[in-house]
């Protein structure tokens, strides 16, 4: 019974021309967004090598010192190793960037999301941005394949699904089914399933050329565990439209007009996929406001010129001597500048990423906005990326502070004294070079698919009791529906 109710739904939208050109547009859709998106990656990914590539320098070598005798060494066809010294590296602002992942064209192609971070030794690593063109122009016609699904996809499968039954009851020709013996529960199956599988085509057509894109590319590949996230965004995708197929059977089956369920399913519709998502990000503020940038510098001021007892003056008669008390209180006074600083800045950053942790549980109550988060996690990008990214940089600022400490106890002659103060740090700490091949280097490492899975779990069972949900309410409003 199933099977000839899935079959003349689907015989039905194959026939349908409005289908037929729906199924063109989308396809075109997905295909130059994906394409678009390897665009912007590439160009990303280029301008990226090259920040890292300027970034290691930095760090390997010492642009400033020891120049003119490499030069006057490579006249004379001498060895010359110019490496970096210790005391320079403490000093050395670290760019470190998130690579742009291929899977972009799923879910992250938003110009506004930070995708870097200054660090250095002493202070807590900042949020950046490194676009390199203008990031407003960029978010314009940025479109990937979740807000496609959201804003499209999910609006044409409204659109088809609001008169499934009303239609057939203005026709007569749901009495007819069910005089022929055919179940209610199958009738709901069968409309199911002709309408999912219509809808999945173009979708899985797109998937299809997009692997065979990569695939015969010579400059892109697939990261290991990519396909399987694929397969996860599929199945994730087949639960999403099916919210929506049972969201407008629904509400068909409890209107009595088609015209009445069109309405209301274009304005659930508009609640749930644009309204809601869009209050729970602006009520956040109220919730859980932050300072602005300026009253986060302004509370640091101020508090720089609260401390007391902060000797400043400086005696050039300490330098080559054991340290003194006045070299002591020096030292003391910027460690305490500094830990207000980093632990203000420490302060704003956390309280951000609550702020967005807050806003995006909010939004999540609606099933268009998980499934916006979902794809963020599947994919690496969004805020789940970049908190994944600056967790790593964190932890490699330990790696290095360590490398340093550790590297300035091993020299006898230094007196292990380090402060945020480039001019005279170096005189009570080591300044012996080092090498390159022994210092910690950043390099950020995706989300396995066992951590994807791990911290995507509760939003395929959201989804999935959705889908249950709707569709025990279709079946509920269906087995009471008066056909006659």
């Amino acid at each position: 019974m199933i099977k000839n109710i899935f079959f003349k739904e689907l015989k039905y939208n194959l026939h349908n021309s409005k289908i037929l050109i729906i199924w063109g547009v989308l396809l075109l859709i997905f295909i130059l967004s994906a394409v678009s998106s390897f665009v912007h990656i590439s160009n990303a990914n280029r301008g990226f090598d090259l920040i890292e590539q300027k970034s290691n320098e930095k760090i390997r070598y010492d642009d400033k010192a020891g120049f003119l005798d490499e030069l006057i060494a490579k006249s004379l066809n001498e060895p010359y190793e110019r490496k970096n010294s210790l005391d320079m590296l403490v000093f050395t602002k670290q760019n470190l960037v998130k690579r742009a992942s291929l899977l972009s064209f799923i879910s992250g192609t938003d110009a506004n999301i930070p995708d870097g971070s200054n660090m250095q030794y002493f202070l807590a690593p900042s949020i950046e941005t490194n676009a390199s063109s203008n990031i407003y122009l960029n978010s314009l016609y940025s479109l990937d394949w979740s807000k496609i699904c959201i804003f499209l996809l999910s609006f044409v499968i409204i659109c088809f699904s609001f008169d499934a039954f009303s239609r057939e009851k203005e026709q007569g020709t749901l009495k007819l089914i069910l005089v022929n013996g055919i179940s209610r529960f199958s009738i709901v199956i069968g409309k199911y399933l002709g309408l999912l599988i219509t809808f999945l085509i173009p979708l899985l057509l797109s998937l299809v050329t997009i692997i065979i894109i990569v695939v015969v590319s010579t400059s892109m590949e697939f990261l290991p565990g990519d396909i399987v996230k694929l397969l996860i965004f599929l199945f994730v995708c087949t639960i999403f439209l099916s919210i929506n197929i049972f969201l407008g059977f629904t509400i068909s089956c409890l209107s009595r007009i088609s015209a009445v369920s069109l309405s209301t399913s274009l304005i659930v519709w508009t609640i749930l996929a644009i309204i809601f998502p869009s209050t729970s990000w602006l009520g956040i503020n109220k919730i859980k406001p932050i300072p602005t940038i300026a009253e986060v510098n302004d509370k640091i001021k101020t508090m720089h010129n609260s401390l007391e007892d902060c000797f400043l003056e400086w005696r050039y008669d300490w330098i080559g001597k054991e340290p003194s008390n006045g070299v002591l209180q020096r030292k003391d006074c910027y460690d305490r500048r500094t830990k207000i600083e980093t632990d203000t800045w420490r302060n704003y950053y956390n309280r951000l990423f609550s702020q967005t942790e807050a806003a995006i549980k909010i939004a999540s109550i609606s099933p268009y906005s998980s499934f916006q988060f979902l794809c963020d996690k599947l994919t690496d990008n969004g805020y789940y990326g970049y908190n994944n990214f600056y967790k790593q940089v964190l932890n490699y600022q330990k790696q290095f502070k360590k490398f340093i400490e550790d590297k300035d106890r091993e020299n006898k002659e230094s007196h292990h004294l380090i402060w945020n103060e480039s001019y005279f740090t170096c005189y009570f700490m080591s300044n012996q070079k080092v090498n390159a091949d022994e210092m910690p280097m950043f390099m950020y490492k995706p989300t396995l698919i066992k951590e994807v899975l791990e911290s995507s779990a509760w939003n395929i069972f959201y989804l999935s009791s959705c889908m249950i949900f709707l569709f025990a309410c279709t079946c509920i409003a269906f087995f009471r529906y008066d056909v006659r």
